[in-house]
């Protein structure tokens, strides 16, 4: 699946649902980043489920922050306002 900005995912469902996502807990993915375009970074993700007539999709929303921050600090330490805004979003 294609990954989009965060105006992309905006287009394709609506500022509300991005943003709903945005205010959600991230949690993290497991998903081994070395030898990808994020090697390097640990990958985080939130999603919503939305409903399209009789069709379920989901949104996610990917964040990623560097190995040795996530290392070196707390969860709660990390800058999680400035990762967002740097975001991938997915509609599966």
């Amino acid at each position: 699946m294609k990954r989009l900005t965060e105006k992309e995912a905006i287009n394709e469902t609506n500022l509300e649902l991005v943003n709903l996502l945005k205010s959600k807990n991230v949690d993290f993915t497991n998903r081994v980043t070395d030898g990808t375009k994020d090697q390097g970074m640990m990958e985080f993700y939130a999603d919503v489920e939305l409903k399209d007539n009789d069709d379920f999709e989901t949104l996610t929303m990917y964040v990623f922050i560097d190995d040795e921050t996530v290392d070196s600090l707390e969860l709660d330490q990390i800058d999680w306002e400035k990762a967002i805004k740097e975001a991938e979003y997915e509609l599966s």
